[in-house]
């Protein structure tokens, strides 16, 4: 999807299921731009 969509400044949001730190690093490693989380406290503190 990030692929398809670079050429179009479109923001890619990466959702669902992600609630460790090392799950975010992930999506952002595979395009993501944004995290979409209820875990944000976790995820920072546990960084």
């Amino acid at each position: 999807m990030w692929k398809a969509m670079a050429d179009r400044n479109i923001k890619i949001k990466a959702a669902g299921g992600i609630r460790t730190f090392e799950q975010a690093a992930e999506m952002i490693k595979a395009g993501a731009d944004r995290i979409g989380t209820s875990h944000g406290v976790e995820i920072v503190k546990g960084r």
